[in-house]
């Protein structure tokens, strides 16, 4: 992987077996892209709801919204924010992140799609 510039097209081994090129690596937890060296949010993304179907599941259907709130904010939140400093976010990237994290709290709340939670 390199960041930016042209790709060379080297071989490179490492005790004797070849090391392949990737389009992304990931480092401390976020995801770089080739050549940009912009960050992937896709991991994250996935990531987060990931946790937010555990905390579901293990609440059950008729859990306290509450409970719910603080466990978002304690196990899924800092997965959704974390490496923000590093990250080169556009607005597109920003309103995705918004409408995870809103996504969530509105399934938390019975809320429809859209409302104001």
């Amino acid at each position: 992987m390199t960041f930016g510039g042209d790709n060379l097209i080297i071989d490179i081994n490492m005790n004797g077996l070849p090391t392949p090129w990737v389009s992304k690596v990931k480092y401390l937890g976020v995801c770089f892209l080739c050549n940009s060296g912009k960050t992937d949010l896709t991991d994250t993304i996935k990531r987060f709801y990931s946790q937010f179907n555990n905390i579901v599941s293990v609440l059950g259907k008729s859990f306290h919204e509450m409970n719910a709130v603080h466990l978002i904010k304690t196990y899924c939140l800092p997965t959704l924010t974390y490496g923000l400093e590093n990250a080169d976010l556009t607005e597109k990237k920003t309103r995705t992140k918004f409408v995870s994290y809103g996504t969530v709290v509105s399934v938390t709340f019975s809320a429809a799609a859209g409302e104001k939670v």
